[in-house]
Formats: C-alpha cells, sequence, structure tokens
C-alpha cells in the first residue's frame, strides 16, 4: 500500500539499515513479520458490505415493485375522486342497496340524481381497476414460477388486466341489457342492469383495500385472493337473486334460468381468465 514503510534489518552484504523498502509488491512477497518491521497505513472497508445482498438476487427481488408506485397512483387518484363524489353521503350507500335489492322501477324522479350515476360510474371503474391487479396477481401465482411469467412487471400486467377487467364490466352490462329487452320490457330491463352496476359498486368498497393488503403484503396475497373472489361471487349471488325475481315468473322460466347462468355468468369468467393469461404471454 503506498505510504507504508517496511525497514529490512542490516546484514552483510545487504543494504544499509536505513534503507526503506516501499514497494508493496516487495512486502507482500516477505513471508512473515520481519523483526524490527514497521508497518504504516489505512485499511478500509466497506460499511455496508455486510448488509447488501447478492445483486442478482437483488433484481429479482425488485421485478415485481417494478411500476409499484404508479399502482399506488392510479389508485390513490380513483379514491380521492370517489371520495369527493361520495362526501359522507349515507344516502348512496342506501340508494346502492336499493338498485341492488328493489325488484319495483322508481316512480320518483328525484330519487335518482347525477352525482348518484356518476358516483356509481366511479365506483366501477375502481372495480376494473382493483379486479385488474387481484387477476394479474392470481395469473403470476398460478404460473408457479415468477421467472417464467413473460410479463414480469406489475404496471403493465396489472393495466392489461384491468382493461380485461373492464371490457368484461361493459360487455356484461350490454348482455344484461340486450337479454333484457328480449325477455322482458324496458322498465324491468333498466332495473335489472342498475342492480348489476349497483353489485360491483358495492363489492368496489371491499376489494379496495383487499388489493391495497396484496400490493403490500406478498405472503397474504393467497388468502385475500380466497376472500376476493369470496366478496365476487356473494355479490354475483344477489345479483341473480335479483334477476331471478323480476324475470323469472313461471315454471318453465328454470330452463332459460339455466341457459343464462352458462351464456352471461360461467363462460365470459373462463374467457376472461384465458384471455388474462393469453394477454400475459402465457398459454397452458
Amino acid at each position: 500500500m503506498t505510504g507504508s514503510h517496511v525497514v529490512v534489518p542490516w546484514a552483510p552484504g545487504a543494504a544499509p539499515p536505513d534503507v526503506v523498502v516501499r514497494d508493496s509488491l516487495l512486502r507482500d512477497s516477505l513471508a512473515g513479520r520481519i523483526p524490527g518491521e514497521t508497518r504504516k497505513g489505512l485499511v478500509l472497508v466497506d460499511p455496508a458490505a455486510r448488509f447488501r445482498k447478492d445483486e442478482s438476487q437483488a433484481e429479482i427481488a425488485a421485478t415485481p415493485a417494478f411500476g409499484l408506485s404508479w399502482i399506488y397512483l392510479g389508485l390513490a387518484i380513483l379514491f380521492c375522486v370517489t371520495a369527493l363524489k361520495f362526501r359522507g353521503n349515507k344516502r348512496y350507500m342506501q340508494t346502492l342497496l336499493k338498485d341492488l335489492t328493489d325488484t319495483r322501477a322508481r316512480h320518483n324522479a328525484f330519487d335518482e340524481t347525477v352525482r348518484e350515476t356518476s358516483l356509481l360510474v366511479l365506483l366501477n371503474i375502481t372495480w376494473a381497476a382493483c379486479a385488474g391487479v387481484l387477476l394479474w396477481i392470481g395469473v403470476r401465482r398460478s404460473v408457479g414460477a415468477f421467472d417464467s411469467l413473460p410479463i414480469a412487471d406489475i404496471f403493465p400486467g396489472a393495466c392489461i388486466c384491468a382493461i380485461i377487467a373492464g371490457l368484461y364490466l361493459g360487455i356484461m352490462l350490454i348482455g344484461y341489457k340486450v337479454v333484457g329487452w328480449v325477455f322482458s320490457d324496458k322498465e324491468n330491463t333498466n332495473l335489472w342492469v342498475k342492480g348489476a352496476a349497483a353489485a360491483t359498486g358495492l363489492e368496489t368498497i371491499l376489494l379496495f383495500p383487499l388489493t391495497l393488503v396484496a400490493l403490500t403484503k406478498p405472503e397474504w396475497q393467497g388468502v385475500i385472493l380466497i376472500i376476493s373472489v369470496c366478496v365476487f361471487i356473494i355479490g354475483k349471488i344477489a345479483f341473480i337473486y335479483q334477476g331471478f325475481r323480476i324475470f323469472f315468473t313461471q315454471i318453465t322460466s328454470w330452463l332459460l334460468f339455466l341457459y343464462y347462468l352458462c351464456s352471461l355468468e360461467i363462460i365470459p369468467l373462463i374467457i376472461v381468465w384465458i384471455a388474462a393469461r393469453v394477454s400475459c404471454g402465457l398459454w397452458v
């Protein structure tokens, strides 16, 4: 090391005692410590060396977190806009419950306001965002090995799944409207479609915190997915029960009810799952 001085004791035929060996290579080549040797210098130690992880492991650990801040930002914006619309008014929640449970149309024009409609739209948009994040987590966990997922970053993967969830929501509302027009009148159809939107809006109240917990606590994602599926199933059951009360008043309606379950409730969910896996680059 530069700045070190090694004093070599004098011997016959050797250099005088005051000769200082400054070459670090010569110093390192000396075996053992020579009597009378004087060493000076600084030893530098990286204080963070014992806290630093292997670069490859750090890269893998950081991979799922890429774009996570953008996911938080998007959810925070949706939450703030929805909260400004809600403003702690309990009547909006009562309206959503009434839309999901009522089987008769409203006759009072003042029962529904523009603010309620915009709140319902915001809740459904938030539902699509939360469902997209949870759907991407479900697709990633179904793979087993995270590295084998072509789209491994959460931001593009969650955005793709959110678009799929939004398309599912929009197509389902259109499908409900078409089925209602075919088998019933316009009044009952509007009531049924509004009940579907109210069901997803109420689900959002539970799915939003579950999505945040799934993002912040990866070790809880398995449990969160199970709870989210249960919330979705309960909402579907409530909506299906409302539709059954509105449309099916005869014994022969049971056959139509089975066709409805297969065509509008079961098959679309299978298509959504396949579409999410294919969009993320998987086909098993």
